[in-house]
């Protein structure tokens, strides 16, 4: 019974949802931001509403402190909203902006100004730059569809969001930590499977470019070299990418792209 009363009573008077939403939105409207008395006092009553299951003394919200509007980032879609004109306001409209249209697009000046020559131009043997270029292509080409069908799978737009494993939506939309976690799990061992697959494809094509008798110095140029290949087929604005993706050379071979800067700083060095 004891259980019973004290499970309404929380039911009842569980206020920590609406005090911080009517913190958000009062330091966004406020001059003062944060550091508005309003919102100080709504610190103090998060405080409390936070302590409430423990001390059993309910945080009250008072009409003053109540908001009748919510900025536009707040995603309010059953209440008044507003334009934001904070930093938070601003950012939310320019990635909704971005993401309204999805990143399977065609990209022409990003890749075409984000393009380092001492990554993509890295050879050492012309007589197998060519036949590289055509490998990196051909890998590009398996990685690129593999990756969209992970992102079509679990509803991901963003190249960048499936590859970190941080998916902004999952969090909009579940609401249970448990089954958050279990999709973004799955979503993790995917982008993993992927990445082993691959690394895989740039090892084997590289040992076929590697001669026995060739020393471990001369091997690792060759990993370099196919390693550039696979950033130029990417990167480079006269290669077409037409679906914008731009992670296959960093999931494949990032540590054989961070050989060449170390190559070309040594080589800075000595001069």
């Amino acid at each position: 019974r004891d259980v019973t009363m004290f499970f309404c009573d929380f039911i009842q008077n569980d206020n920590l949802g609406p005090i911080a939403n009517a913190h958000l939105a009062i330091a966004d409207r406020s001059e003062q931001g944060a550091f508005d008395q309003r919102c100080i006092e709504l610190a103090r009553l998060h405080s409390m509403a936070v302590d409430f299951p423990k001390t059993g003394i309910p945080a009250t919200l008072p009409g003053n402190l109540r908001v009748g509007a919510y900025p536009d980032f707040m995603e309010k879609k059953d209440k008044t909203s507003y334009e934001s004109h904070k930093v938070i306001g601003k950012l939310f409209r320019d990635i909704k902006d971005l993401t309204r249209h999805g990143s399977l697009q065609l990209i022409d000046s990003p890749i075409e100004a984000a393009y380092d020559s001492m990554l993509g131009e890295f050879i050492y043997d012309d007589t197998t730059s060519d036949a590289m270029l055509l490998d990196a292509y051909r890998g590009r080409e398996i990685y690129n569809q593999e990756l969209i069908s992970i992102m079509n799978q679990f509803g991901v737009e963003l190249e960048g969001e499936v590859i970190t494993g941080f998916i902004l939506k999952f969090y909009r939309r579940y609401s249970k930590a448990k089954k958050k976690f279990d999709v973004m799990e799955r979503v993790k061992m995917s982008v993993k499977a992927l990445e082993k697959k691959a690394r895989q494809y740039f090892e084997e094509t590289a040992a076929g470019y590697m001669a026995d008798d060739m020393d471990e110095i001369d091997r690792q140029v060759v990993r370099m070299e196919l390693a550039s290949s696979f950033y130029y087929v990417t990167y480079h604005p006269n290669v077409s990418n037409e679906l914008g993706l731009l992670s296959f050379p960093w999931i494949s071979a990032v540590d054989h792209l961070c050989s060449i800067y170390d190559f070309h700083k040594g080589d800075a060095a000595e001069k």
